[in-house]
């Protein structure tokens, strides 16, 4: 319309009076279309910037910012006056929702994922390139070792666990309230409940991880290996003596003994998974569908161990 005014003033063409204060306003009506633009565009931002995890849990505040958006859809026009107080309400309410993905996706990222990669990163059994153990010495190592990386992983799901309690918290003290300051609408429990059934599944294929990964080294040190070239010897992994008693010869410690002590480590390994309490309420390694009737986190040992031994 300003664009055709312009021409037919150009033209010296009989502008109609209503085209005329439409053209008086251009700067007016640019502002706005220019402000709306933006406003729409970092609407779009901000949603991407949602991980997908916490999509649900953030319903009730994408509705409340839809809710402030809707008089531009359906109420408001370019001569309506109060444009201004509309983008004002709108802006406030698009920074709230966005602060709080920031603060989400921060503790997404330096809490959650950050414990998750280190227990899937971690090696559940020591095994020393440069020296060789006794069947004792090494049994003795693989006590202390495991039960502090065990220790470790427990503090790392813990920390998984709490950061997911506080980021439901934190969206429950942000649910959108009227003018009295009653909250117009909660969370679904049920999303809540999958939420946190998703990072203890998380937490548990770290876990899982760690000790396949901790099998398969103790696995790849025991076995024999020709590969190493005379230059190239490894150390043994174990120290024992070849002793003469005629008739025979006697290998100490005997090899009962050194299929004993790995077979102890192994054991090891998979206890570690003891000292990991069961959180989330789930099925840990979702090999069936969720039972709401059944407690999960008290099932067996009330730890990691029962679905990792059954996995492993």
């Amino acid at each position: 319309l300003i664009k055709e005014a312009k021409f037919m003033l150009k033209l010296d063409v009989h502008v109609p009076n209503t085209a005329k204060l439409v053209l008086a306003q251009e700067e007016r009506f640019k502002s706005y279309f220019n402000r709306l633009t933006h406003l729409i565009t970092e609407h779009e931002r901000v949603l991407h910037e949602i991980a997908p995890v916490t999509l649900d849990l953030l319903q009730p505040h994408l509705a409340d910012v839809l809710l402030s958006l809707k008089p531009g859809f359906t109420d408001l026009t370019w001569t309506s006056t109060n444009i201004d107080l509309f983008l004002k309400l709108a802006w406030l309410k698009l920074e709230e929702l966005e602060t709080l993905v920031r603060k989400i996706n921060d503790t997404l990222h330096n809490r959650v994922d950050f414990n998750l990669k280190n227990a899937s990163r971690s090696v559940l059994i020591n095994l020393p390139d440069d020296q060789s153990t006794s069947c004792e010495e090494f049994v003795d190592m693989q006590t202390r070792f495991t039960k502090t990386e065990g220790r470790a992983l427990a503090v790392k799901s813990d920390e998984v666990r709490r950061a997911c309690d506080e980021i439901v918290l934190l969206l429950l003290e942000k649910l959108p309230r009227d003018e009295t300051g009653a909250v117009i609408a909660q969370i679904d429990p049920a999303h809540v409940n999958a939420f946190k059934g998703y990072y203890a599944r998380m937490t548990y294929n770290a876990v899982f991880h760690a000790t396949k990964r901790s099998f398969a080294l103790l696995k790849k040190k025991v076995g024999a290996n020709f590969g190493g070239g005379f230059l190239f010897l490894e150390r043994p992994f174990f120290e024992v003596t070849v002793q003469l008693s005629v008739p025979s010869v006697v290998l100490q410690p005997n090899l009962d003994d050194v299929q004993h002590a790995i077979n102890g480590a192994a054991k090891k390994i998979l206890y570690v998974s003891r000292q990991i309490q069961r959180w989330g309420n789930t099925d840990l390694n979702g090999d069936e569908a969720n039972d709401p009737s059944v407690d999960y986190d008290n099932i067996g040992t009330k730890s990691f161990y029962d679905e990792i031994a059954s996995d492993i």
